[in-house]
């Protein structure tokens, strides 16, 4: 809880115990822009975060898509007890919605490809769960698959000096079961990379993955064919490829409608930048009373897609 709420809600608790009373208050939170609702399990923890205290809430089912001016989240509970909550809640649904949106958007752009999660390095330390809570309902594959696990870490190739030693450093110690997918695009050109890690390795080779950096590094189209063509030139038509880094629904569909040699996506750092999805919050019953500012409806606002959710 920031200070300023922290500030507020201690005026707001004085007042009411002054009149000895605690309202029992809903509030409706209506989506800004169109999206996925995500996030609901986490904001739920949020509002039990301060104790348990008794509270109903109603949301749409995670994943749902939310429509501007709809409904999406009610929440009924003792003010006081809610309301200090009602803050982070929102920050909670907005943050979690932007990541699964932009998710959904980009897994819709490069279907019928898998987007493979991957660790993003501009979130919060404690945002990890949710991020991938958030994206796995967007459609990306999670961070625990084989072929993200897979994956040769940069930095054992910066640090080996050479992308063929840290390929088989790596072999050697990856468990048996999981492919091997090594970056091809440190030090050489990405399609003679390729090939000398194709060579050095053999039948242990899954993939190999490039990275799109706009500015530095910028994959083309036909970048892409002309790996895919040294690679079988080389005897390697079975080792996949995939592309990582900057991937955007424009670069993604640029690639698809050119017809480029792609097995799949990972993605990470460019979901985490999502913008999140803007939330209204209002009050609109105290005591049972229909409540609202001017210009809306008193009361809640009926949606069939609603759900009652148990909480303890």
């Amino acid at each position: 809880m920031s200070e300023l709420v922290s500030f507020q809600m201690s005026l707001l608790r004085d007042i009411f115990e002054r009149a000895e009373r605690d309202p029992q208050a809903t509030f409706e939170f209506v989506p800004q822009r169109e999206g996925i609702l995500c996030g609901v399990t986490q904001g739920i923890q949020v509002l039990q975060s301060l104790g348990k205290h008794p509270f109903q809430f109603w949301a749409l089912d995670e994943g749902a898509a939310l429509i501007p001016g709809e409904v999406a989240v009610r929440v009924r509970g003792y003010f006081l007890r809610v309301a200090p909550q009602i803050t982070s809640f929102t920050g909670q649904i907005a943050l979690a919605s932007g990541w699964g949106t932009a998710a959904r958007d980009l897994v819709l752009a490069a279907a019928p490809l898998p987007v493979i999660l991957t660790s993003a390095y501009s979130l919060y330390p404690t945002s990890g769960i949710e991020f991938e809570c958030a994206t796995v309902i967007g459609g990306c594959l999670p961070l625990n698959d084989p072929r993200q696990r897979g994956l040769i870490p940069r930095s054992l190739i910066l640090l080996m000096g050479d992308t063929v030693k840290a390929a088989h450093a790596f072999n050697e110690l990856l468990p048996r079961e999981l492919p091997r997918l090594i970056r091809a695009d440190t030090f050489y050109d990405d399609a003679d990379e390729a090939v000398r890690v194709a060579l050095a390795m053999g039948d242990k080779l899954f993939g190999i993955v490039l990275d799109e950096e706009e500015e530095r590094n910028p994959i083309s189209s036909d970048l892409l064919k002309r790996v895919r063509a040294q690679l079988d030139l080389a005897g390697f038509p079975r080792v996949k490829m995939f592309v990582s880094g900057n991937l955007t629904i424009e670069r993604v569909t640029e690639w698809k409608e050119a017809q480029a040699p792609l097995d799949g996506f990972f993605a990470g750092e460019t979901l985490a930048r999502a913008a999140p999805i803007p939330f209204s919050v209002e009050l609109k019953e105290g005591d049972s009373k229909p409540l609202a500012r001017r210009g809306l409806t008193p009361g809640t606002t009926p949606n069939l897609r609603l759900k009652k959710i148990e909480v303890e």
